[in-house]
């Protein structure tokens, strides 16, 4: 085992010695250990950056939480799940890479950072627990060209600064408030094979001007675009197959219609508010 020598940290040296890792410099909730080939440096203003061994193929669950001084991470190569809550509130993350061999991301991994500014999946991400990145306010950019097949409930609800978003090609399901109050996204490219948009799904998405569904679409949430104040044009594809059966829609009367192509026998009300929309 490696023993963080803050002296040392402070002089830019490596951490050196034997016996359990204190990282209360920049937590000050816990000490525990690490296996050697562990690395980190603390900056004079107390900040912190790791790296971890190579070797590790799980981070556990609550490894990092309440870290707020942690700006970067170096995961390994070899690592394949992140643990629930692993970076939950680590405030000052700026930036941490994915490797290529990640499968799993636990909820709540990375709520509430918020100073990372943007996300890359990797390829063979299999599964993205629910809030797993609830409320980092500073991603402007998410792309998710993975191997997920549902997106879960509230994952990035509250990213208010997500502009630029690409969704996985095999998406079929979109979870209740996966985004909602994301007030930056403008627009959003639903893929072909999506079959499922949750409950609140896009509410709140304040800038959102667009939408085109796919024509497998066959449940649309309860309002799922409830309060987009800048949605004026919703598109279903001409060869929609499906009764949408599912659909929630509360549409207002107070205002003239926008470019809507819907089929008003097939659409029950509720599923977005906007007060352009009619």
């Amino acid at each position: 085992m490696m023993a963080m020598d803050r002296e040392a940290a402070l002089e830019g040296g490596d951490p050196v010695g034997s016996g359990p890792v204190v990282v209360a410099s920049f937590n000050d909730r816990r000490s525990w250990d690490l296996p050697d080939g562990w690395r980190g440096n603390i900056a004079a203003d107390g900040s912190a950056m790791l790296r971890l061994p190579e070797g590790m193929t799980h981070l556990p669950e609550r490894a990092f939480s309440g870290c707020t001084s942690l700006t970067s991470i170096t995961l390994p190569s070899t690592l394949t799940s992140v643990g629930y809550e692993a970076f939950q509130k680590c405030c000052s993350l700026r930036e941490v890479n994915l490797p290529d061999g990640l499968t799993s991301i636990g909820a709540q991994a990375f709520f509430g950072c918020r100073a990372l500014t943007s996300i890359v999946l990797p390829a063979r991400l299999r599964s993205l627990g629910p809030f797993a990145f609830y409320d980092c306010t500073s991603i402007a950019t998410a792309t998710l060209l993975s191997e997920l097949t549902s997106i879960e409930d509230c994952t990035f609800e509250n990213c208010s600064s997500l502009c630029d978003l690409a969704l996985p090609a095999g998406l079929v399901d979109i979870g209740e408030a996966a985004f909602r109050r994301c007030a930056a996204l403008s627009s959003v490219d639903l893929p072909a094979g999506l079959a499922s948009v949750g409950i609140s799904a896009f509410s709140r998405c304040s800038t959102l001007a667009s939408i085109e569904f796919p024509p497998g679409l066959a449940c649309l949430g309860a309002h799922a675009f409830q309060n987009c104040s800048s949605l004026v044009s919703v598109t279903f594809q001409a060869h929609l197959t499906c009764d949408l059966t599912c659909v929630g829609v509360e549409v207002s009367s107070h205002h003239p219609c926008g470019d809507v192509g819907l089929a008003p026998p097939r659409l029950p009300p509720r599923a977005w508010r906007s007060p352009y929309l009619t």
